[in-house]
């Protein structure tokens, strides 16, 4: 599993790398961040089915979007 982690790291480092040397000044982390993670879970843990964990990922993600939203309406007497 390390294999995958240090190519998906890999992967990740070189489009970083490609994005600074076509002069684009702004990169938004988090994205990046994100798909690094979802990359390593997707590779690691479903790694004959790639597309299937990055679907799973992605479900998880959104899962918790919208249990964040949904949370703000909430009110617990005495908070």
């Amino acid at each position: 599993h390390i294999g995958y982690m240090i190519g998906c790291t890999n992967r990740a480092l070189e489009s970083l790398r490609s994005r600074v040397e076509s002069g684009q000044t702004e990169v938004e982390i988090n994205e990046c961040l994100n798909q690094l993670t979802a990359d390593i879970i997707a590779r690691t843990e479903f790694e004959s089915s790639y597309e299937k964990g990055k679907k799973i990922f992605q479900l998880l993600t959104d899962l918790q979007l919208h249990s964040s939203k949904a949370s703000q309406h909430l009110w617990c007497p005495g908070s």
